[in-house]
C-alpha cells in the first residue's frame, strides 16, 4: 500500500510504501494538487518507498521534465543505491 502526504512547511510530498501502478493516480493527483502550493520547487520524498513499478517511475520523471519546461523544479529525494534510486537513474537515462 502506498501512502502520500504533503508537508506544507517544507513543500515536501512524502510517498511511502510499495508504489504499484494502482497508486499512480493518487500520486498524480497529489502532484497536481500540491505543486501550486509549493511555488517553484516541490520536493518528492521517496525515502520511504520500498518498491516501485517502472511505469510509476517513468511518470514521475516525465512530471519532473514537464516542470522544468515551466521553470519549476521537482526534486526527488531517495536513498542512494536503493531500488528507487536505480529505477530513477534508469528512467532518466532512457529519456536522455
Amino acid at each position: 500500500m502506498t501512502s502520500v502526504r504533503y508537508e506544507a512547511t517544507t513543500h515536501r510530498l512524502r510517498i511511502e510504501g510499495v508504489c504499484r501502478e494502482d497508486a499512480r493516480h493518487a500520486i498524480d493527483e497529489a502532484l497536481e494538487a500540491f505543486a501550486p502550493m509549493a511555488g517553484d520547487h516541490l520536493i518528492v520524498d521517496l525515502t520511504g518507498v520500498t518498491d516501485i513499478d517502472e511505469d510509476v517511475v517513468d511518470a514521475l520523471v516525465a512530471k519532473a521534465r514537464t516542470a522544468g519546461t515551466k521553470e519549476k523544479t521537482l526534486t526527488f529525494v531517495r536513498k542512494q543505491g536503493s531500488i528507487v534510486d536505480q529505477a530513477i537513474v534508469a528512467a532518466e537515462t532512457a529519456l536522455s
